[in-house]
């Protein structure tokens, strides 16, 4: 009986802990957000907060939060300085040395890392329009390599990825080895099915590289061999790198807001947005649909605010729709004592049933946070400037401009016998009325701006289905 009961207890417990390793852990994770540049973090008041929401089981480390979401958000396409075209190229050659002398162990070694930083800095291939030769050369030394080390399944993969990355690239005529590795591929995985990418960046000068090639500007739209790629998008001298899988007879689209891809930051000390003001809406939309998308988890925006000569410690959470939206709080640096810091960051993680009683410990409104929520179909709010200054400008331009014309027929017909100042004030009048009707133009025109709504765009969409609108009424 006893050892049933030990078998009973011992089947539980295994099964207890095999469920904790399998399901996924809830984990909100914690971005930063400044306006233009990140602000100085004086007296380490953000890094005690970071702590504070650790306790609360929020992520708050670059490499924790890029593990949970790192699949979704755009990435720097070349975030290591250090390693250079020139270096990953004297690299490959050394690795081709090395299996041409049998060392096949250091050849793999060697190529495994320069397509590591390849894959970490893939900017560095997409701007090279000669990458082609040096990284399919890389290829098939890794290749050969690995056939030489028995490791078969290895070579494989990296046949596969240069008929992914270079489809119209034989490599026949390679080492033996190779050559067969690639027939083989072509036979089986070549006629498979496609499937379809569409990725488009809501800006025309946007270059699009998939997978190290330039495939177009703004918008692609391929059919390609299914499996994974690496989609590389430069503009204004920025690059900002993304995954995506291409499944059989299947359609992946990726649609980019870049001016808030662009303003995305993830380095070893922190991770969030740096944006100029005109980009806060789509920082906003971007961190919504990144709450939709972890809709498990929640997105918690933290950061430090300047206003009237003070600085302010904010954050503001991000839930998954149709939750309610929560007011960001926010407390002034230099009263941020451990109590103040402790409780804004339980309002943030709190459930919304037990967030109204926490607001009104300490924490005030974040100061400037002029952030518009649009609910879905509500007409955007503008500012609408008003008519009464045309009405004025009509009156003015009615009234000179027939009077200085008056002035002028008057003096032609009587030439000397009339005034000498006729001449110059009825120009004058002219002139005014011409003022006048310049600026009434220019008013109709700015009003018609006002109330005109830019085009919607979309942010990034890593899965079919995915997207964030921006619509912008600014002027």
């Amino acid at each position: 009986m006893r050892s049933i009961l030990k078998l009973t207890c011992a089947a539980v417990v295994g099964t207890l802990v095999l469920g904790s390793a399998t399901s996924p852990v809830r984990a909100d994770v914690a971005l930063e957000s400044y306006r233009d540049q990140r602000v100085p973090d004086a007296g380490g008041t953000l890094e005690r907060l970071k702590s504070a929401l650790e306790r609360h089981q929020v992520l708050t480390k670059p490499d924790q939060i890029l593990e949970r979401i790192g699949s979704y958000v755009p990435l720097s396409g070349y975030p290591d300085r250090d390693i250079t075209r020139t270096k990953l190229i004297e690299r490959i050659e050394k690795a081709v040395n090395r299996a041409a002398h049998e060392a096949y162990g250091e050849a793999v070694a060697i190529l495994e890392s320069v397509f590591r930083d390849l894959d970490n800095n893939p900017a560095l291939s997409a701007s090279d329009p000669d990458s082609r030769a040096w990284v399919t050369k890389g290829r098939v030394a890794l290749a050969f390599s690995y056939v030489r080390s028995k490791k078969l399944k290895l070579a494989n993969n990296v046949i596969v990825d240069h008929i992914r990355s270079y489809p119209d690239l034989s490599l026949k005529g390679e080492q033996e080895e190779v050559e067969k590795l690639y027939d083989a591929n072509m036979a089986t995985f070549w006629p498979a099915p496609r499937g379809r990418l569409v990725f488009r960046v809501n800006r025309p000068d946007a270059e699009i590289f998939v997978n190290a090639v330039k495939r177009g500007k703004a918008e692609v739209d391929l059919s390609l061999v299914p499996g994974d790629y690496r989609i590389v998008v430069r503009a204004a001298g920025i690059y900002r790198s993304y995954k995506a899988v291409v499944r059989p007879d299947d359609t992946t689209v990726r649609t980019v807001d870049w001016s808030a891809d662009a303003a995305f930051n993830a380095g070893p000390d922190w991770i969030g947005f740096a944006w100029p003001r005109e980009s806060q809406r789509s920082v906003t939309a971007f961190v919504r649909q990144l709450a939709d998308h972890n809709s498990d988890d929640a997105v918690i925006v933290i950061g430090i605010v300047p206003h009237d000569g003070r600085f302010y410690l904010t954050a503001k959470r991000y839930v998954a729709a149709p939750a309610p939206r929560r007011p960001g709080r926010a407390i002034e640096i230099g009263q941020s004592d451990d109590a103040k810091i402790e409780a804004l960051a339980a309002y943030v993680t709190a459930p919304d049933s037990a967030a109204a009683d926490l607001a009104s410990r300490g924490l005030v409104s974040i100061p400037g946070d002029d952030e518009i929520a649009v609910a879905a179909g509500a007409p955007v709010p503008v500012n609408v400037p008003p008519r009464w200054p045309i009405l004025v400008a009509v009156g003015v331009f009615g009234t000179s401009v027939p009077l200085g014309s008056y002035l002028l027929k008057t003096h032609n017909d009587c030439y000397d016998s009339c005034s000498r100042l006729a001449v110059p004030a009825a120009w004058g009048l002219l002139g005014v009325g011409g003022v006048a009707l310049g600026f009434g133009i220019v008013w109709v025109a700015r009003g018609d701006h006002a109330i005109t709504p830019s085009p919607p765009m979309l942010n990034v969409q890593p899965v079919p289905g995915g997207g964030v609108a921006r619509i912008s009424g600014s002027f």
